[in-house]
């Protein structure tokens, strides 16, 4: 043996009894560091077991509340379930919670008894709400955003209403101008609905506060602007009549124009442009005249035409109207500036349309359109039409069936009342005066 190494190794031996403590010592700690690693990896793992079972038992709950990942809010797009619609994750905010437009029906019938008018108003918290005037009591309702159960908000019993004109006041309360006859004449008064407040009503119906306004009885006509807070009136000076624009407290009334003659069917598509159509038939011609409210010029846009009815788009820039071919008519799409024009078919009268942008309609349209006079016959009573549904594109000439209604057994003849900002149409049939909707989330598509 090497006597370097016997003198190394017995170096070593008379060396190592302290350092073979230390080794001791270290060892025990790096078993304590293992069984401490094993003790902490247990107690994670127990921990991750139990995060993941939270997030599956989250994760369910979250399917069954949105069934097969459905948006809450629909939207739309160009592939189409069988019902017109696509499920989407692209949820866009309407203001309120629109999940139950998956449910309801394309057509929905929503009074049971005959109305006077409907239109839509956007109310503070409750836009696209829809309002109506209930003809056997009087009483007013209203459809919040649209939806649910129709609430009356008013029970003020006015009997043979004639016809009814809703809108905004600058407090943002309900404006109601409703004419009914009275001693041989039409009177008028304004309702101002203050949802607001609630009246002191001992029963469990508490409803709003309701201020009365008479107005004058020499006011013959009424529009109401496309923001509903002003109204344009009409009132008879004899042979004359004067024009005048207000809000809905009907306090500060400026007029516009005096007209030489008196009898005007008149509307207001558009901010600064009221329409004023004389009354025609299918033997005399008709006309139409375009006022502009800014400058008050008063020009003839329209002229000569033979049971000439109109209805202008909301930029009065193009019209829909009707000209009496003999036991018939044609009904023509026209942009006034460039002069072009389309012959629409299936025909209709455009007093049966509402606009839905600025060159396309939708409109009630005969399924068969009998020999008659027109539009004298129709507005009679002597006939009535068994409507469908259809759009019509002013730009092409085309039109599309939106809905059958004569399939389904229904024999309506349908007038348009009204369209809120989820494309949703308002339609009275005119022989039993009940309101129905064709609900635009169930139709179109984007």
């Amino acid at each position: 043996m090497n006597p370097r190494q016997v003198e190394i190794f017995g170096t070593c031996s008379l060396l190592n009894k302290k350092p073979f403590m230390q080794n001791k010592i270290t060892i025990i700690a790096v078993i304590v560091i293992i069984l401490s690693l094993g003790i902490i990896s247990a107690i994670v793992y127990k921990q991750r077991a139990t995060i993941i079972d939270s997030s599956l038992k989250a994760g369910q709950a979250i399917i069954e509340f949105f069934p097969l990942g459905e948006s809450k809010k629909p939207t739309w797009s160009s592939t189409s379930t069988k019902d017109g619609l696509s499920p989407s994750s692209d949820n866009t905010n309407t203001g309120f919670d629109n999940s139950n437009m998956f449910n309801k029906p394309a057509w929905e019938k929503i009074t049971n008894l005959p109305i006077v008018g409907a239109s839509v108003l956007n109310l503070s918290q409750a836009s696209n709400t829809a309002i109506y005037l209930e003809k056997e009591t009087g009483n007013i309702f209203m459809l919040k955003n649209g939806v649910g159960e129709p609430i009356r908000i008013s029970n003020v019993t006015i009997l043979e209403v004639f016809d009814v004109y809703f809108g905004l006041n600058k407090n943002k309360n309900i404006g109601a101008i409703v004419r009914f006859p009275k001693d041989n004449q039409l009177e008028s008064i304004l309702l101002t609905i203050d949802l607001g407040k609630q009246s002191n009503s001992t029963t469990s119906d508490s409803l709003p506060i309701i201020t009365k306004q008479a107005l004058k009885t020499s006011i013959i006509a009424y529009t109401v602007s496309p923001k509903k807070d002003q109204v344009l009136y009409l009132e008879d000076l004899g042979n004359r009549v004067a024009v005048y624009v207000t809000d809905f407290s009907f306090k500060n009334s400026q007029i516009i124009k005096v007209l030489p003659f008196k009898d005007w069917l008149i509307s207001w598509p558009e901010e600064n442009t009221a329409v004023f159509q004389t009354k025609t038939n299918s033997q005399s011609v008709g006309s139409l005249y375009y006022l502009n409210l800014k400058n008050k010029s008063f020009r003839r846009v329209g002229n000569g035409i033979l049971g000439f009815t109109v209805n202008a788009n909301p930029d009065v820039k193009k019209i829909v109207y009707s000209v009496s071919t003999g036991n018939s008519f044609d009904f023509i799409y026209r942009e006034l500036a460039s002069g072009k024009s389309n012959t629409f078919t299936p025909k209709t009268l455009p007093e049966k349309c509402l606009w839905f942008d600025s060159q396309a309609l939708v409109c009630a349209v005969a399924e068969r359109l009998p020999k008659a006079t027109y539009p004298d016959d129709w507005y009679k009573g002597k006939l009535s039409f068994k409507d469908n549904l259809w759009i019509y594109y002013g730009e092409s000439g085309k039109s599309s069936r939106l809905y059958d209604l004569v399939g389904e057994n229904s024999n309506l003849d349908l007038l348009p009342q009204a369209r809120d900002g989820l494309n949703n149409f308002y339609f009275t049939d005119k022989t039993t005066g009940i309101l129905y909707r064709l609900n635009g989330g169930r139709i179109f598509e984007p």
